[in-house]
């Protein structure tokens, strides 16, 4: 929890008001998204008197649950902490969907004799003696799932404590929503600037390098993606080129400016060539090829966003960007950014091919024809 918040679990323990200020204050405690997170949980779980605390956000399109933050009272372990990012498929977690299709408060405790198995299973596997869970939700819609867990002693909550909890739901999940879109405000404008310097790159460039070096460093931070790459495609040889690549805090380092590879070798799918439209790819997604997934667990990639660069129907190659910390959920307005940055590298390609003496592919960077 972040040093400006003063509250301590003596402070809000028991004291519902001093609760609901709190969470209040944890809202607003940050304009980092998974700061606020951090702090709810932590506010909750003082304020509740729990052993952990677990917030989730739901996406309707994928239909998942991502495991936001996670506070602990005797405090979070590396395992807890690598866990945050982790993508539920609700088709595969019943027990998610339950709490999230019914309102008010999910209680389950392992006493409870009429506790389905599964359950019982699973609350034993990690040694929770009780749970309490409900969805979060802003009007008629579901953003997210907040959870407490006991594993100290079987507890029996009591209707007040119980009330306080939906109290501080229905506060954290309008501070949630509104801490959503203000990251979506912070990443619009991050994208006028990022389109603003790449524009800039156009006309003042001393190079064809330079530029295409900050396509891609335009578009990593546009996005927030910690790598992207600019391919070129070779029509004649069917291979692909790295022109440029920008990389942030990435181990991993499977490509080299001007060596070719094959169309499958970098993309795992032709159709992300060829097929006319930007994909998006989680290493998560149940429909997934065999060779798409491969090529995302080969290097680690939890997403990846794949961008066909054409030029009236010719395929010039694509720009990736690609996320290894954690899924990344692309919104519409992503894409559509993706899709004018690539126009721009289709216009720097098609450029560059028109002033090399054969007019082909494989001609910058002394690249590989």
């Amino acid at each position: 929890m972040s040093e400006s918040m003063v509250a301590t679990a003596e402070e809000i323990s028991g004291n519902p008001f001093r609760a609901v200020l709190a969470v209040s204050e944890a809202l607003v405690s940050s304009t980092v998204y998974e700061e606020v997170m951090a702090n709810v949980a932590a506010v909750v779980g003082m304020a509740m008197s729990v052993w952990a605390v677990g917030i989730s956000s739901y996406v309707a399109e994928r239909d998942i649950c991502i495991f936001e933050a996670w506070w602990c009272e005797g405090g979070n372990t590396q395992e807890d902490i690598d866990y945050i990012g982790t993508v539920a498929e609700l088709r595969e977690r019943p027990d998610l969907r339950t709490i999230l299709d019914r309102p008010g408060v999910h209680v389950e405790s392992i006493a409870d004799r009429a506790l389905p198995a599964k359950d019982r299973e699973e609350m034993t596997k990690w040694g929770v003696k009780t749970s309490v869970d409900a969805a979060l939700r802003v009007g008629d819609e579901v953003i997210g799932l907040l959870g407490l867990e006991e594993k100290r002693f079987v507890r029996d909550f009591t209707p007040v404590e119980l009330d306080l909890f939906e109290k501080l739901c229905e506060l954290t999940a309008i501070g949630i929503h509104n801490a959503m879109l203000f990251r979506r405000q912070q990443e619009r404008a991050r994208h006028l600037v990022s389109l603003t310097a790449i524009g800039h790159a156009f006309g003042s460039s001393a190079d064809e390098q330079s530029l295409f070096d900050e396509i891609v460093h335009g578009a990593a931070e546009a996005l927030g993606a910690p790598r992207a790459i600019v391919y070129e495609f070779d029509v004649a040889t069917d291979m692909l080129t790295p022109r440029a690549i920008y990389q942030r805090d990435y181990d991993a380092d499977y490509d080299t400016v001007g060596v070719a590879e094959t169309v499958e070798g970098a993309l795992g799918d032709r159709m992300l060539l060829t097929g006319g439209r930007p994909v998006v790819e989680h290493v998560s997604d149940p429909d997934l090829s065999a060779d798409e997934r491969a090529t995302l667990e080969r290097w680690g990639e939890k997403t990846a966003l794949t961008v066909p660069i054409a030029f009236r129907g010719e395929a010039l190659g694509v720009l990736m960007l690609i996320w290894s910390d954690r899924e990344r959920q692309i919104a519409g307005d992503d894409l559509g950014l993706a899709s004018g940055i690539a126009g721009l590298a289709a216009m720097a390609l098609r450029s560059a091919r028109l002033r090399s003496p054969s007019g082909d592919a494989g001609t910058l960077n002394g690249g590989a024809s």
